[in-house]
C-alpha cells in the first residue's frame, strides 16, 4: 500500500502550538479484517519550526489503529529532531517498524503528529503541495486497505483514503 498526495498547488498547512497534535485518518472504515505483515511503515511530510530556538526539539509520528467504537487498539511512535528551525524540512520517518498490525472490520488507521510541549514556538506541517509532497507507505505484501492521504484536512488529519480494495479519492 502506497499513497502519495497529488500536489496541484500551494498545498496545505496546519499549525501546532507546543504540545499540539493533528491527525490524518481513514474517511471510511475497513470493510473487512486486515492483517498487515511485520515491517516498516514510512511517513513523509514537511515541517517548519517557527522559533529558531527549537533546533533539536522532537516531532512525534504515531501509527495508530482504532476499532469500530473509536477505541485505540494499537499505537506506536517514532521521533525526529528538528535540524534546521525556521526553515521547511522534510520529515521522512522510515523507522516505523513494528510487528504485525491488525485492523478489525469497522476499524481505521490513523497517523498522528505531535509537537513537544517544551517547544518555544509553533510548528507548521506542510503537505499536499508541489514543493512538499507527502506520502505514507505500509510494509511490502500489505493487504489492500485504508491509506493515509494528506490531501484533505479535517479537524483531525484525513490522511487515510479508502477501505479494503484501494479506491483513491
Amino acid at each position: 500500500m502506497y499513497k502519495e498526495s497529488s500536489p496541484t498547488g500551494p498545498g496545505d498547512t496546519v499549525t501546532l502550538d507546543p504540545s499540539g497534535s493533528a491527525w490524518w485518518y481513514t474517511d471510511e472504515a475497513a470493510a473487512c479484517d486486515l492483517n498487515f505483515p511485520a515491517g516498516t511503515w514510512v511517513a513523509t511530510y514537511w515541517v517548519k519550526a517557527m522559533s529558531s530556538e527549537d533546533n533539536g526539539r522532537k516531532v512525534y509520528t504515531y501509527l495508530q489503529v482504532f476499532d469500530s467504537g473509536g477505541d485505540r487498539i494499537f499505537s506506536r511512535y517514532r521521533t525526529e529532531e528538528i535540524m534546521d528551525a525556521s526553515n521547511i524540512e522534510k520529515i521522512e520517518e522510515k523507522d516505523l517498524s513494528f510487528g504485525s498490525v491488525y485492523v478489525p472490520e469497522g476499524g481505521k488507521i490513523a497517523v498522528k503528529v505531535c509537537w513537544v510541549s517544551t517547544a518555544k514556538g509553533s510548528l507548521e506541517i506542510h503537505y499536499n503541495s508541489i514543493s512538499n509532497p507527502s506520502c505514507f507507505t505500509s510494509p511490502p505484501d500489505s493487504p489492500s486497505c485504508p491509506v493515509p492521504e494528506l490531501s484533505t484536512f479535517d479537524p483531525l488529519f484525513d490522511w487515510l483514503a479508502r477501505a479494503c480494495g484501494i479506491r483513491w479519492a
